[in-house]
């Protein structure tokens, strides 16, 4: 039997737990709209596995169209900046 790997780009950020000051990691798979979490980042990417599988399953028992795998990895990251006081008072306005 042939066996065949989807690659899906899962993005992780950091959260606090609804209630209380715990943090948390939550994984994201934009192009499947599921989401899952973890107490770690390696938790919630094994969560995430698990939940991809099982959402694959389900569409191809439901005879439905499975979203096309993404073709390759990509790196996210995010970065501080500096902004002088002015810029900052109006960047949080702005936000709000």
């Amino acid at each position: 039997m042939e066996k065949r790997v989807a690659n899906y780009k899962v993005f992780i950020t950091k959260d606090q737990e609804t209630g209380s000051q715990k943090t948390l990691f939550v994984a994201l798979v934009p192009k499947l709209g599921i989401a899952d979490d973890g107490q770690t980042i390696e938790e919630a990417l094994t969560n995430i596995k698990s939940l991809i599988k099982f959402h694959l399953e389900c569409l191809i028992d439901e005879n439905q169209p499975i979203p096309a795998p993404d073709s390759e990895e990509t790196l996210i990251t995010s970065t501080s900046i500096t902004l002088s006081p002015e810029k900052l008072e109006k960047y949080r306005v702005l936000i709000t």
